[in-house]
């Protein structure tokens, strides 16, 4: 269990976003009406990891978050998304790669999990589906 919550932890959407990017859309839509804009979403708590597993690269071993950490960390991820499709962006791409929180999960090396978050591979890519409750909140999802 943390002994103190990351910086940003359980944080709302308003709370940790940029000032001033929901006007970033509607200057895009206006400049070039036929351009989409995509905002790119990182959910990265350091020191954090799905298992007790240390990092390669780091060199000091993560605090394994508890199945409601995790939870917490999927609403605000749909908060997130709510937050941007309300702003006017097109679309929503999650960053899981590079060694954050979700390639993390996605890896059956730093994924051991016992829960339904990890162990086999239809788990821990599920885990990544489940950043997506509401099934894109009003989005459609494409796996590419």
């Amino acid at each position: 269990m943390l002994d103190a919550e990351p910086v940003g932890w359980g944080s709302s959407y308003d709370a940790v976003r940029i000032a001033g990017y929901d006007r970033l859309p509607a200057v895009v839509h206006s400049t070039a009406p036929q351009c989409k804009i995509v905002a790119q979403i990182s959910v990265d708590y350091p020191g954090v990891c799905p298992s007790d597993v240390p990092s390669p690269f780091a060199g000091q071993r993560p605090v394994p978050l508890s199945t409601a950490q995790v939870r917490t960390i999927v609403a605000c991820a749909v908060e997130a998304i709510a937050g941007v499709r309300d702003e006017g962006f097109d679309g929503v791409q999650f960053h899981a790669a590079h060694g954050g929180l979700l390639s993390r999960f996605l890896s059956p090396y730093t994924n051991r999990r016992g829960d339904e978050y990890g162990g086999s591979a239809e788990n821990r890519c599920g885990s990544c589906a489940r950043w997506l409750p509401g099934r894109g909140n009003g989005w459609a999802i494409s796996q590419s």
